[in-house]
């Protein structure tokens, strides 16, 4: 039985410990600083996940305490149960726009207006008979409109969200998608990014305004890796060398870019396995999502292999065999540790279904994936039989045996956390090789056991330096018993040093 995947599943490399931690313990943690861009990415993560719970359970209770009724968490929702009520409309909130009792109350508003109350605000609902359109006056003064503001529903009818201004017509979700391709001219490595602003503009964002955006307090929570970059490199100069526009319609239609994004990491990561040190490419982007909860983009694997090919990225199967069984001595160490970090796999021959992930907690006897599968709700995980779960690498640190037996990794001396550290990475590496080449194999068109490749992973961290085709094929042959061949070409920019990639809606 095919598993769902849920959007609020945790990264697929969590940290047991820092998952107990109390927001204060994750603050110190945080500022006390000395740990990697990535882990410490991770730990603001849980942090503000943490507060985001906390606060919820609080909310939570004074709604319990208020009502014995769902109450509307946004103005709007407080709008759609009025008209609802108004109407006697007992359907899905998606089909109430379509009932004929819907239109019928929205042309007498005049003479039979609605109002509801949220947060102690009358709000009378309009409609835009024009662009026809549900909507509410707020009458609460601010600066630019100090007798309130009228707010209309994004024109999707199942979507419950204000539209960004009347121009759009639709909410930041559902608006057209604008992409940029850029690169930092002030940088002596060929430094690039992808860049998707939040909120679209009709005739596109200049560099000026990309860079001003990277900065931006919307990039540090939307796009924390430019916004880190910007931070370190105070001088860089982003400047877009191709740029995408996705339309509403095709963005309904289920299209996107991740397949570009996805590529962009990949041929990175290959370039840089086969090139001269002063040639390499830096990718700014971390965090590579290359599905969403119910599923790929449309022809996502067509769409990357086309990508990929367009730049001379060239994969074939040779045809040799290799075991799924015997794990390859080159993944894991004679000693082991079992509350250090690693990587495992999760596979299901008869059924298909695959995840990699990382495990870099202390706690012990647990079994070998991440804690973070059982303290959720629902995972790609959920309900996978802990026996095809297997560890398949750990780093084979030359002074692990100092922290083999340390139960706390708070307890840990700098120096330890060092050791740690370096052994988290290169288990994330592998990690990540573990995510490619499962997306290389769906690509490819291979399947496990005769059955279609269901991978259960939504997104994987992105390393500038962690390609090895000889690793590759390791992880590889034992995924899925095949070798994969591929040509890497070594040129990937012109004599300015400007990227030469090109990708593709």
């Amino acid at each position: 039985m095919k598993r769902s995947i849920e959007l609020e599943q945790p990264s697929d490399s969590d940290e047991e410990e820092y998952e107990e931690m109390s927001t204060q313990k994750l603050k110190k943690i945080i500022d006390e600083g000395g740990l990697s861009q990535t882990t410490t990415t991770q730990l603001l993560g849980i942090f503000v996940k943490k507060v985001d719970e906390r606060d919820a359970k609080l909310a939570g209770k004074a709604v319990q305490s208020t009502s014995g009724t769902d109450v509307p968490t946004s103005r709007l929702k407080a709008v759609r149960d009025a008209v609802k009520a108004r109407i006697s409309f007992e359907g899905k909130d998606e089909d109430m726009v379509q009932d004929p009792g819907f239109k019928q109350a929205m042309e007498s508003l005049k003479e039979n207006p609605i109002t509801t109350m949220f947060k102690g605000v009358i709000l009378p609902v309009l409609w835009d008979i024009k662009r026809s359109r549900l909507g509410f006056h707020d009458p609460t003064p601010f600066k630019k409109c100090p007798r309130g503001n009228d707010v209309y529903k994004c024109q999707v009818d199942f979507c419950w969200i204000d539209e960004k201004s009347p121009k759009w017509n639709y909410c930041v979700t559902h608006s057209s998608s604008q992409i940029y391709f850029v690169q930092d001219i002030t940088s002596n490595t060929t430094t690039v990014a992808i860049i998707h602003p939040q909120v679209s503009k009709i005739n596109g964002y200049t560099d000026k305004e990309l860079n001003k955006y990277s900065k931006s307090a919307t990039a540090k929570t939307h796009a924390i890796s430019v916004y880190n970059y910007m931070e370190l490199n105070k001088k860089a100069d982003l400047r877009s060398f191709q740029n995408l526009n996705y339309s509403t319609e095709s963005l309904l239609a289920g299209e996107g870019n991740h397949h570009n994004k996805v590529a962009m990491s990949m041929m990175t990561m290959m370039h840089n396995s086969v090139c001269h040190v002063e040639d390499r490419v830096k990718f700014i982007n971390q965090e590579i999502i290359f599905r969403n909860s119910d599923g790929f983009q449309k022809d996502f694997f067509e769409k990357l292999r086309k990508v990929l090919e367009l730049n001379k990225f060239i994969f074939k199967i040779t045809g040799e065999k290799k075991s799924t069984t015997i794990l390859p001595q080159s993944l894991v160490p004679t000693v082991s540790y079992p509350k250090l970090p690693s990587s495992y796999l999760a596979r299901d021959n008869n059924t298909g279904e695959i995840y990699s992930g990382l495990r870099y907690g202390m706690e012990r006897g647990r079994g070998v994936a991440s804690i973070g599968h059982k303290r959720s709700k629902k995972t790609g995980l959920t309900g996978f039989d802990k026996s095809q779960i297997k560890r398949i690498y750990q780093f084979a640190h030359p002074r692990a045996d100092l922290i083999k037996d340390n139960n706390s990794y708070t307890r840990f001396s700098v120096d330890e956390k060092n050791i740690h550290e370096e052994m988290k990475i290169q288990a994330h590496r592998i990690e990540t090789l573990g995510h490619i080449s499962s997306l290389f194999a769906q690509m490819l068109g291979l399947k496990i056991n005769g059955h279609d490749i269901i991978f259960l992973c939504q997104k994987y961290q992105h390393f500038d330096d962690s390609f090895s085709e000889v690793l590759l094929n390791e992880v590889f042959g034992y995924m899925y018993g095949e070798v994969l061949a591929i040509d890497i070409p070594i040129v990937a920019k012109d004599d300015k040093g400007e990227l030469i990639w090109k990708f593709l809606m």
